[in-house]
């Protein structure tokens, strides 16, 4: 963590939550310093969330990106049962036509 991205999760935690003003706060450019706040409130959540004192809602986002990995994981193997599915089929309905 840089020490501009320290200094937002500070400016952030005693704000309210204003990401654009905790940016601004941090030093950075004032040319698209609300995308800035944005980004970093999204890349630093767990440095926030800590700062904040909220354990619960760090806790909370691990299982949250966990269960979205889980979530893709699973959706992958569904990918690819399908397509070996549609692959097989395929090759049997080739072989029926040759029969």
């Amino acid at each position: 963590m840089t020490y501009r991205q320290w200094k937002f999760t500070q400016f952030y935690s005693t704000n309210g939550g204003n990401a654009t003003k905790a940016a601004r706060e941090a030093g950075y450019s004032l040319n698209g310093v609300n995308r800035m706040g944005y980004y970093l409130k999204k890349r630093l959540r767990f440095e926030i969330a800590y700062w904040n004192g909220k354990q619960d809602e760090r806790a909370k986002l691990v299982n949250q990106m966990l269960g979205e990995e889980r979530r893709q994981a699973r959706e992958h193997r569904r990918q690819r049962q399908a397509k070996k599915e549609v692959a097989y089929a395929t090759e049997r309905a080739g072989r029926d036509i040759t029969d």
